[in-house]
């Protein structure tokens, strides 16, 4: 329950998935590729809007892929929040 009031949810209901992937020269980074990692979605409705959020391995490419595309610091937000559910 302490989640539904958190500061962290309120700032995480703000992002859009593109949030996720910065903009920058796709040639500048390798591709990670993992097959054995689960997909992620989130899904709230609020103030009758409906938010949805889906990322393939979030931790593994949090934790381990070197691609500058991600944006590492909205990933975190997204991993934090399913740690807390």
């Amino acid at each position: 329950m302490s989640l539904i009031n958190s500061m962290k949810l309120s700032e995480f209901l703000k992002l859009n998935q593109e949030d996720f992937k910065l903009k920058v020269d796709e040639n500048l980074a390798p591709p990670c590729i993992t097959s054995d990692l689960s997909t992620i979605k989130l899904t709230f409705i609020q103030n009758n809007k409906q938010n949805s959020y889906i990322y393939y391995a979030p931790k593994y490419y949090y934790e381990k892929c070197p691609q500058i595309s991600i944006n590492k610091k909205m990933l975190k937000m997204y991993i934090n929040i399913n740690d807390i559910l």
